[in-house]
């Protein structure tokens, strides 16, 4: 599916969204999902892995409807659903709200068949970053900051 839609959703209504469009819309056009992320947390000094949604307040949905096609499409939709404020469009055109190609294969390398991204593991050698694993191996350069604490890394994605 080439097209990524984003839709703008009240907080806490995500999952709800999600499960409601799954079951009114066609499979085979639209995708609904919530990209989520691996987060590792120790408690009693043993290690955890959660998955937390990776960004709160949206719901993504991956279709094959031409990006022309696609505003009349989800125009009724989110007037029918009260838990969607709306949808995320681009260059202050309302019917520009497939997102760009670039940004949507960055993500999509980064997260698995689940839409989730794993965690991955590197080292920090004289103060150069070497991921040795993971979804981030090989984009050293894209990564801003490193938590050592939270055992997370800021990373940009370029827009073109």
């Amino acid at each position: 599916m080439d097209n990524w839609i984003i839709l703008y959703v009240y907080d806490g209504a995500e999952e709800r969204v999600v499960r409601k469009l799954k079951e009114k819309l066609n499979p085979s056009e639209f995708q609904p999902f919530i990209p989520m992320k691996e987060v590792i947390f120790r408690r009693k000094g043993i290690d955890n892995i959660e998955l937390k949604m990776l960004f709160p307040g949206y719901v993504f949905m991956q279709t094959n409807v031409e990006a022309d096609l696609i505003f009349d499409k989800i125009k009724i939709l989110v007037r029918s659903y009260s838990s969607i404020y709306s949808v995320l469009h681009y260059d202050g055109n309302e019917k520009n709200i497939a997102l760009n190609r670039h940004e949507r294969i960055s993500l999509e390398q980064l997260m698995d068949e689940n839409f989730c991204i794993k965690g991955s593991i590197g080292i920090i050698t004289d103060g150069i970053l070497h991921i040795t694993s993971g979804p981030l191996m090989g984009m050293e350069n894209k990564v801003n900051k490193i938590d050592r604490h939270k055992r997370s890394a800021i990373v940009t994605l370029e827009a073109v």
